[in-house]
């Protein structure tokens, strides 16, 4: 029995036409019978594969691409120029050896492989990037040539899960890295990127769901400034805010582990009171309730759960009084 033929940088066209059918094949299939969405998953590190896969299920019309294993920075544009059937070049990277580790550049032409046949413009799928922390997915994000469609947020829980722990590695019984709060998202920092993420491990329980949807909600800001703290700088006196944006806030000499779960009183007090600031994308800020740890009244100030006013408490306080 033959062997499959293998990629390689320079002579691998049979191994790239099967790529291409296989994963055609794979997509094709999975859309078959419904009407939903179907996302393919790839793994940066495998480079010489990525072009011809992704071009073999754009072509069954694939609606997701979704990568990992590494920073998938250029799978935006190389997902945009496959389903323009153009060529498209990746950089090999090459390990260290007595004649150097300059990467090497592979040319994967769509056309060429089609033996001219190229069916038009295709549609692009939407490209969801998979990392660990904001801190990648704001560098992705920073520039148009490698800012994704979206996100997924892979914490240590997440099957397959490889990225080390943050700081110095510790081992558990089992041989297995011990992470800790560093290694946790911020969720706000995701959310004040503006692209739609999604979070994977340990996320698969209503409370998880609730918790998530709730950390996000609010974008970290600090552009009233009532409760800053002054703090002495190298050139004077700074002010800092632990709910502003988390890379101002070290950049001012601050610890990031203030910064977690903290949220702006000043704009969340005003919106209570009406006075909420309205952002330049239409979003106004949310106002902030607070509420004591006693909630035995509220079961006899409305036994049914309907709505109550303040003079509805008023008049409840004062029934008793003589």
């Amino acid at each position: 029995m033959r062997t499959t033929p293998r990629l390689r940088a320079a002579g691998g066209a049979p191994a790239e036409l099967l790529t291409v059918l296989g994963n055609f094949a794979e997509v094709w299939l999975a859309k078959e019978g419904h009407d939903g969405v179907i996302g393919v998953n790839y793994l940066e590190k495998i480079q010489l594969a990525t072009a011809p896969a992704m071009f073999g299920a754009i072509l069954a019309g694939v609606d997701h691409v979704l990568v990992g294993a590494g920073v998938p920075g250029r799978i935006p544009a190389l997902a945009d120029r496959l389903a323009r059937c153009e060529p498209c070049v990746t950089r090999v990277a090459v390990e260290a050896g007595p004649y150097g580790d300059e990467p090497l550049d592979h040319v994967f032409d769509p056309a060429a492989l089609l033996a001219g046949h190229v069916p038009g413009p295709l549609r692009r799928p939407e490209v969801i990037a998979i990392v660990s922390l904001p801190v990648l997915a704001a560098y992705l994000a920073r520039d148009g040539a490698t800012r994704p469609d979206g996100f997924v947020i892979e914490t240590s829980g997440a099957g397959g899960h490889s990225a080390p722990p943050r700081g110095p590695v510790r081992l558990d019984g089992s041989g297995e890295p011990v992470y800790g709060p560093r290694d946790d998202p911020d969720l706000a920092e995701m959310a004040a990127l503006g692209v739609p993420f999604w979070l994977a491990g340990g996320q698969a329980s209503p409370e998880a769901v609730s918790a998530a949807r709730a950390a996000a909600a609010r974008q970290r800001v600090c552009d009233l400034g009532f409760l800053r703290s002054a703090v002495r700088g190298p050139r004077g006196l700074v002010y800092r805010c632990a709910a502003e944006p988390v890379a101002a806030y070290v950049r001012k000499g601050g610890d990031p582990a203030d910064t977690r779960g903290r949220r702006c009183l000043c704009n969340g007090l005003l919106a209570t009171i009406g006075l909420a600031q309205r952002r330049p994308d239409g979003r106004s800020e949310p106002p902030l309730v607070t509420i004591g740890k006693d909630l035995s009244f509220l079961p006899r100030l409305s036994p049914d759960a309907s709505p109550y006013s303040a003079a509805d408490v008023v008049r409840w306080l004062a029934a008793g009084v003589r």
